[in-house]
């Protein structure tokens, strides 16, 4: 099983305005010498916490090192023993940095989206908001795995570093994968959703699945990837969206339209 993804992120223009940088983050890969195993972390750093774009990158660079050091079995068959491990390996990582820093493990605040797909199947991870989008064969509509998490009050959402972030934690594993998955974090998702009938608004998605399904070969593959970072920057979003935004999308090679 083959999967070929494209992904980026952009800075949001009250970043830009405020001279911040861009404090999501993303590890997206195969593993296994014939790509056996796709996976995609994505991470949304807090504005609210002094290094949270920090905490998004080690929290997404955490949970691809503990893949890295399974064996390629396990990484085919993920359940939630491994997830909790991971979720395990993020909260050490920012624990150890706060620590070294002399900083609270709050200062790294920030969200977690983790996708991991093999022939064996499927595994999914949130905590906070964003979102994963998957469409399986012979469904007409995108559906969202989880529809993102909101906190307790509003604009508010759950983040790993969290004292009961363990109780926030989402996690689904099945026994069969998706055609198409898309991974996004809130920047994108007034876009992306519905909130009025917590559905996927299928036309955002929709061409661009199509032009990577039909996307010929490696090297129009990386103009397809550009191309997303500019319309992820393009005046349109930016009008709807002033955060940060990442996205990947990943298609099952054979999955034409």
């Amino acid at each position: 099983m083959r999967w070929r993804y494209i992904a980026s992120k952009v800075v949001g223009t009250s970043h830009i305005a405020n001279s911040e940088p861009c404090q999501d983050h993303f590890e997206v890969g195969n593993i296994g010498s014939r790509d056996e195993v796709f996976f995609a972390f994505v991470s949304d750093g807090a504005g609210s916490a002094i290094c949270g774009g920090r905490g998004a990158e080690i929290t997404c660079k955490a949970a691809s090192q503990f893949l890295a050091n399974l064996s390629l079995e396990q990484c085919c068959n993920v359940q939630e023993t491994q997830i909790l491990e991971i979720f395990d390996a993020i909260v050490s990582s920012i624990d150890i940095t706060a620590k070294e820093e002399k900083l609270l493990p709050k200062d790294f605040a920030c969200t977690f989206l983790g996708v991991i797909l093999s022939e064996s199947g499927s595994a999914f991870i949130q905590i906070g908001d964003g979102a994963i989008v998957t469409k399986f064969d012979g469904r007409e509509n995108f559906d969202t795995v989880f529809w993102p998490d909101n906190g307790e009050y509003a604009n508010t959402t759950c983040f790993v570093s969290d004292d009961n972030a363990l109780a926030s934690l989402k996690w689904k594993c099945i026994s069969y994968i998706p055609d198409q998955i898309a991974v996004f974090t809130d920047g994108l998702q007034r876009l992306c959703l519905r909130f009025s009938d917590q559905k996927v608004h299928d036309p955002f998605f929709e061409p661009m699945f199509k032009m990577i399904a039909n996307c010929p070969n490696e090297n129009e593959l990386g103009k397809l990837n550009s191309e997303l970072e500019r319309f992820l920057n393009s005046n349109p979003v930016n009008e709807r969206t002033d955060d940060d935004k990442t996205l990947v999308l990943a298609v099952r090679e054979n999955n034409e339209y």
